[in-house]
């Protein structure tokens, strides 16, 4: 049996965040395109965790990465047709006997619809009806039924799971269940959590006000009510296209904000979403986006310098770390572009260099960024960061070479 990791209910295997979860995805397709080509069985991850995490999200997510994503909701099948297919009489060419046959499922990948790469998502597998997941044993093991493959190499199973044990209405599985997976649990929690979500919430576009919001109260995403996840969250901020965005110092409008007040509530509970509107109302105006930061950082220094305290004034760590995490996310983005020999990129890349080796709060915080720009596991990122640091020589060789030696100095500490 898989790893158990306990999570206040019973998972299986290794404790991970969002982006941890997207590259042990992105390993377990490869093996299993290397063991099809092989003629070597394949395998299945299930995904572990509390309902709204996320699971099935990151899943679709591979979308974006040229996947035709099969979305199959087991716990709607009633009977073990919804698997094979309804059966149809038909006559056999050679022999002229007549014999029943299936037709697959609409949900199984085809070739010609679909293409090479898909993903068969079986989602809240242990919510179906114990019938179905017994019928399921054989798809999980020979990726496919009686009457039907998943035959192209780059055709892929992942199952997603609710923990078992407490208020979940879930089918536990037995040992021969269990041994047909890969298992992997998926934790978003505390700082490091908010910020793989973010991660995500950025590459989904989600409004970046919202995200700014949790990244600066990182225990809001979750909460005693069931009605505060990330999924709650997600649907929460949908709204946010309808509010204006304002000059910094400018509230957003009387009637954006009721109306806000009003969809945040249909979502979350009701001091979630009043610590919402105080954000959205007051606090935003404490925040620096940073295309300011990048653009005019001489401008919004004063702000940023009263943020880090001074004058008998604690710093304010929770604005800081959401600024600094959204520059982090804004330079990783597709919408942040870097160009060797452009002025604008070069100015770009300098103010960088300043801002991340000033004498301002949090100086590990922002240290912390220039590493995991550096050593991200997207290629296109390692190399805009790259770029950025050759390029800010170009208009401040001091700030750059200031940065770089900060960075030689933190890693031999």
């Amino acid at each position: 049996m898989a790893e158990e990791a306990r999570i206040d209910t019973m998972t299986y295997g290794h404790v991970v965040d969002m982006p941890r979860l997207t590259q042990f995805l992105l390993r377990e397709f490869k093996m299993n395109k290397e063991n099809a080509l092989a003629g070597r069985r394949r395998r299945v991850p299930c995904i572990w965790g509390p309902p709204g995490i996320g699971k099935t999200d990151i899943v679709k997510s591979f979308s974006k990465r040229g996947y035709v994503v099969k979305h199959v909701p087991l716990a709607q099948f009633e009977e073990m047709g919804d698997l094979n297919g309804i059966p149809q009489e038909y006559k056999d060419e050679e022999t002229g006997e007549w014999v029943t046959r299936t037709c697959p499922p609409e949900w199984v990948p085809s070739l010609k619809r679909d293409g090479e790469k898909v993903i068969l998502l079986l989602d809240d597998f242990n919510r179906a009806d114990p019938r179905i997941l017994k019928g399921t044993m054989q798809l999980i093991q020979d990726y496919g039924m009686v009457n039907w493959k998943l035959d192209q190499p780059d055709w892929h199973m992942v199952v997603t799971a609710n923990p078992e044990g407490g208020l979940n209405d879930v089918t536990p599985l037995d040992p021969a269940q269990v041994s047909r997976f890969t298992h992997i649990t998926l934790k978003v929690e505390g700082e490091d959590g908010v910020r793989s979500w973010a991660e995500w919430a950025s590459d989904s576009e989600i409004d970046d006000r919202a995200i700014t919001f949790l990244l600066q109260n990182p225990s809001m995403l979750f909460g005693n009510s069931d009605r505060r996840n990330p999924r709650t969250w997600s649907q929460a901020f949908d709204v946010m296209r309808d509010v204006p965005r304002m000059e910094p110092g400018r509230p957003i409008p009387k009637e954006a904000a009721d109306m806000l007040q009003i969809h945040t509530e249909a979502c979350v509970d009701k001091d979630a979403a009043n610590a919402f509107m105080v954000f959205m109302t007051k606090g935003i105006m404490e925040l620096v986006d940073p295309e300011e930061i990048l653009d005019n950082l001489e401008k919004v220094m004063p702000k940023l310098k009263a943020l880090s305290g001074g004058e008998g004034k604690k710093p304010r760590v929770d604005c800081l770390f959401a600024i600094f995490e959204r520059l982090f996310l804004y330079i990783k983005s597709n919408r942040f572009e870097v160009k060797a020999g452009d002025t604008k990129t070069q100015t770009r890349s300098a103010n960088f260099c300043r801002i991340m080796s000033s004498d301002l709060y949090g100086k590990d915080m922002r240290w912390a960024i220039v590493r995991r720009l550096l050593h991200c596991d997207s290629e296109e990122t390692k190399i805009k960061a790259r770029t950025m640091l050759k390029e800010a020589k170009l208009v401040d060789k001091a700030a750059a070479q200031a940065l770089t030696q900060i960075l030689a100095d933190s890693v031999t500490m």
